[in-house]
């Protein structure tokens, strides 16, 4: 995600890409797929919990 850490502000394409998601039903499924590879390639960020709706 970018994020402008200054500014505390994010791009607005991923709120707009959360959204679809959202409304086609595919955001479960895309949030366990950052989970787990949270799980396998960053277990420190893992440990930090994990992103549910």
């Amino acid at each position: 995600m970018a994020i402008d850490s200054e500014k505390k502000e994010c791009d607005e394409r991923w709120i707009g890409m959360l959204v679809r998601r959202q409304i086609d039903g595919s955001l479960p499924a895309l949030l366990s797929v950052i989970n787990r590879f949270l799980f396998v390639f960053d277990p420190e960020e893992y440990a930090q919990g994990v992103l549910k709706l």
